[in-house]
Parts: C-alpha cells; structure tokens; sequence
C-alpha cells in the first residue's frame, strides 16, 4: 500500500463526510416531490414499499457483519484475505437473496409477501439492493484503509448528476417506476466503478485477495460469527418490527397509503443520512486506538469528543 496516497487526517476526513452529505441532503431536498409527483402517490407507494422490503432484508441477512468488516479492516490494513473472504460473503448472500425472491415470486406465497407487486418490479428492486450490498462494500473499505477524502469527491459529482439526471426526466415526462430503477442501477453501478478505482489508485485490488485457503475460511468465519452473533437475535427482532408495519400498510390499506408514508418516511431519512454515514469515522478512529493503544480511556475520549458533532449537524439540519 502507497501510504502517501492515503490521507490520513481525521479532521479532513470529517469534512468531506459533511460536504458529501450537505451535497446528499440539499439534492434529495430538491428533487424530492419530483418521483412522487410524477410516478402519483400509489405507483410512488409501490417504490417505497419494495426498496424498504429488500433493504431491510439485506440489512437482515448481514446481521452487523459489515460492521465486523469495517472494524477489523480499520484495525489492520495489512490483513487483505479479509477483503477477499467479505467479497465472498456478499456474494453469497446476494445469491441467497435472488434464490429466495425467485421462489417467492414462483409460488403461491407471492400475493402474501409482495401484495400487488408485479414480478419484473420485485426483480428490479431485488437488484438494486444487491448493487447496494456491494456498494457498501466498497465505501465501506476506503473509509477503512483512510481514503475517504478521495472516494467522498467522487460520490459528490455522482449525486449532482443523478439529480441533475431525475430534474431532465421530470421535465420530460420520463419519469416511470421502471426508469427510476434502472437509473438507480445505473448511478449504483457506476459509483461502484468509481470507489473500485480509488482503491485500484492506492493499491487495493481486491482480486488479488481471493485466493483464501481453508484456514482463512475458517478463521474469517469464527471471528465474523464471534462479533455478529448477540446481533442476530436483535437483527431478527428489528426486521419484523419495521418491516411488518409497511407490510401491513400495504396488505391492507393498499399502496396510495403506503405513497403517502414513504413520502413522509423519506423526509426524516434524507435528514438523518448524516448522522448513519459519519458514525463510520468515529468507528474508524475507535478501533485503531484499540489496535495501536489498547487504552479505553483514549477511546471514551474519542467517543465523547466527536459524537456529539455528528449528531448536533443532523439535528441542525433536521430543525430546517
């Protein structure tokens, strides 16, 4: 690895995580009520539903693994088998996720799990999650390996034009639930492109790391299962308790309903993307002084001195 390719400064680390976000933020604001107003409240319902369903079944399925990822690639950025072993695990989980919606889809629980959805739709949404998956993958190990300056310049650009994209098809009447989800794989694949060559640039070719051998398997999934294990039964839990409120909405009151939520839903969303990404340097910094120090005195100071940053920006940013 190039070391001085690599910014290591936290402080400016922290500043292009906030400009990144303030860039999220003032562009969702902005082109907010344009999918809505042009896809109508029901088509708009249909959306929320489906990406919150997979969304929340990715984040089930990880069960805080991406976590455990994150902080042992912070702790040592030597230890490359680990970038190759979690690419497999996404992977396999992907695989796992397009089995089971091929099933569900195909069998007579479909009006069950995915009430009035149609299959291509499902399939769509399916991707889209997937695309996320690995896309966090991605950001997640620049964040880790300290070049997030880098990869955060190159998310900016990428949320302009997909602004700037949704503005052209609003004013176009290109706007359809099926142009919205191929606009998001596209803008998803491409910021995957980008963060790959960030980590190409600073000698991260995660290719290089696939060949794990049996140990490596076994060690990467103990410590993995060692870390994520007391947040399965929570992971379980949290699932059911979101999801199935949007399930029942939808089951029962129909999709105009579930529009009108999502609407509502996505405005605290948009507002709180700050506090959920930021929180990653903060964990980045914690786990160095683990490795480094050892000294939990220095992470309780670390802790107390930035998180409440964090939190005071997204609340600032909540009150407009």
């Amino acid at each position: 690895m190039k070391e001085s390719k690599i910014d290591h400064s936290f402080k400016k680390r922290f500043v292009s995580k906030l400009t990144t976000n303030m860039f999220k933020i003032l562009a969702g604001l902005a082109t907010l009520g344009f999918i809505p107003r042009a896809l109508g409240v029901e088509t708009y319902g249909d959306l929320g539903f489906l990406t919150v369903f997979f969304k929340k079944v990715v984040k089930l399925l990880k069960v805080g693994t991406s976590t455990a990822y994150f902080v042992k690639v912070s702790k040592d950025n030597s230890n490359k088998k680990i970038i190759g072993f979690y690419f497999y695990y996404i992977t396999f989980l992907s695989l796992m996720l397009f089995t089971g919606v091929l099933w569900g889809v195909n069998s007579s629980f479909k009006e069950i799990i995915f009430p009035g959805q149609q299959a291509i739709f499902i399939y769509a949404a399916c991707l889209i999650a997937v695309l996320y998956l690995f896309l966090e993958f991605f950001n997640n190990t620049n964040d880790a390996i300290g070049s997030t300056v880098q990869n955060e310049v190159r998310i900016i650009i990428v949320s302009l034009l997909n602004a700037a994209f949704i503005t052209i098809m609003y004013f176009t009447n290109t706007i359809t639930l099926g142009s919205v989800f191929i606009l998001n794989s596209f803008i998803f694949l491409f910021l995957i492109y980008l963060s790959n060559r960030v980590l190409i640039r600073n000698d991260i070719i995660f290719f290089k790391y696939l060949s794990l051998t049996r140990d490596d398997i076994y060690k990467n999934l103990s410590d993995f299962y060692k870390f994520s294990n007391p947040l399965i039964v929570n992971g379980i839990i949290v699932f059911f308790a979101i999801i199935i409120d949007r399930w029942l909405l939808q089951h029962y009151h129909g999709s105009v309903e579930q529009g009108y939520y999502t609407i509502a839903f996505q405005i605290a969303a948009i507002l709180m993307v700050f506090a959920n990404s930021s929180s990653l340097l903060i964990l980045r910094e914690m786990s160095q002084k683990i490795i480094n120090d050892n000294d939990s005195v220095k992470i309780k100071k670390t802790f107390i001195k930035y998180s409440p940053i964090f939190y005071f920006v997204a609340v600032f940013f909540s009150i407009f």
